[in-house]
């Protein structure tokens, strides 16, 4: 007796169907109209057939990795349950359409563009049992068309099939199509790093994401990290998985961060049978840092400020003999407070951000008045920044007094450029 057919069988069954009775596309010569793939190789493709193919049968990808943290977050928010292209097919759509992950090319951008004359340019990707593995957001923009402003060729899409190829193997063409495409700036996005997590739990080694994803390991590690530091100021907020309130906060301030925190992890929490460990200091370092990454004005220029202030001796002595949550450490950890619903501890809180902006720009003045040049430039800067037009014989004794102090600062600083004393 045969055995039933799996629903992966029955999936693979129709797609060849669909195929089957769907003669590839022609080009304007009247020839078969292919499209090239680096299936196996980055440097090596292989032509696959185009076909016009009914998509209403296509599934989503839930393993998509510009969609990862969302799924996350939405699973977080969802206990039990496990995102999946069947039943959740309107939270993955609104995961697609509105997404930072996709680079530079807006949804509203993409739409425009598949509305056009030329429809699809690129085919979609599905795998031989219909899974997408690229154009995912462009299969849901067809989709809502379809639905809002319905037009008979929106029912098809281009589509290339995949045949005989391993999960393994499809991640890695993903990776080869979407990550080293999309992710080609310095910092990447938070799913970049979400995908490297996934990676790991599924124990793929590190040479393998290195293959696939285009980065040395070293860089693929320290990711890694980043988004457990994401993880640890989350959580440190009562946020749980909320990663688009990290992505809006910018993922290059948490490298910074991350950086700055391997080095003081490895000075106070050395590794060796005989190495002196202080956690506690420690433990005070890293809520600075998880402190400064929630301030208000947390952007990379403030907080490149912390790193230059926690990097200078003397600054550093200063921010910390002032800080409240280095000198109140066990009180505010200890004490909670809600924000906005979020349970978190007073470290949060706002009049303890208050307070640390004004620390932190005070210790910063210690770090500038060993960078004359930057001083110079921010000197000359608010200079320039008084219009003309509002400057007259009439200006106030305060302001003539301040202006000849000017000038006798810059003589000066002339005399001592020269050698004077």
């Amino acid at each position: 007796m045969s055995e039933e057919p799996t629903l992966t069988d029955k999936r693979i069954q129709m797609i060849k169907a669909l195929a089957a009775s769907a003669s590839p596309e022609k080009t304007t010569k009247g020839t078969d109209k292919t499209h090239a793939y680096p299936i196996h190789d980055d440097d090596i493709t292989e032509d696959l057939f185009v076909y016009s193919l009914p998509h209403k049968d296509f599934h989503y990808n839930v393993d998509n990795t510009r969609i990862l943290s969302q799924r996350w977050q939405w699973e977080s928010e969802n206990p039990g349950k496990v995102l999946n292209p069947i039943d959740n097919v309107d939270d993955i759509e609104k995961m697609l359409l509105d997404n930072p992950a996709y680079g530079d090319t807006t949804t509203a951008d993409l739409t425009k563009s598949i509305k056009g004359r030329a429809y699809l340019k690129e085919p979609i990707l599905i795998s031989e049992d219909g899974v997408v593995w690229n154009g995912n957001r462009r299969l849901a923009i067809v989709r809502k068309l379809l639905k809002d402003e319905y037009d008979v060729r929106y029912e098809k899409v281009p589509v290339c099939v995949l045949e005989h190829l391993e999960f393994n193997d499809l991640k890695a063409l993903e990776g080869r199509l979407q990550v080293k495409k999309t992710y080609k700036a310095e910092y990447g996005t938070i799913d970049l790093r979400c995908r490297i997590e996934q990676a790991r739990q599924q124990n793929r080694t590190w040479e393998q994401i290195e293959t696939e994803l285009g980065k040395p390991i070293d860089k693929l590690k320290k990711m890694q990290r980043e988004l457990g530091l994401v993880n640890t100021w989350m959580d440190n907020l009562g946020r749980g998985t909320d990663y688009k309130m990290a992505q809006k906060k910018g993922i290059e301030i948490f490298t910074t961060a991350e950086t700055q925190l391997k080095a003081e992890q490895e000075a106070l929490m050395p590794e060796g049978p005989n190495a002196q460990q202080d956690p506690v200091e420690f433990g005070k370092i890293q809520m600075a840092w998880l402190q400064n990454l929630t301030l208000p004005d947390a952007d990379h220029d403030n907080i490149r400020k912390h790193a230059k202030i926690m990097n200078d001796t003397d600054a550093r002595a200063e921010y910390l003999a002032n800080d409240n949550v280095y000198n109140n450490y066990t009180a505010l950890t200890r004490k909670t407070i809600t924000v906005d619903g979020f349970q978190r501890s007073a470290v949060f809180g706002p009049d303890e951000l208050a307070a640390t902006v004004k620390n932190r720009d005070a210790a910063y003045t210690i770090v500038e008045s060993k960078e004359p040049d930057k001083k110079a430039a921010k000197s000359l800067q608010l200079l320039e920044s008084i219009r003309d037009d509002k400057i007259d014989a009439n200006m106030s004794a305060d302001f003539k007094t301040t202006i000849d102090n000017i000038k006798n600062r810059i003589t000066k600083i002339v005399g001592l450029m020269k050698g004077n004393t």
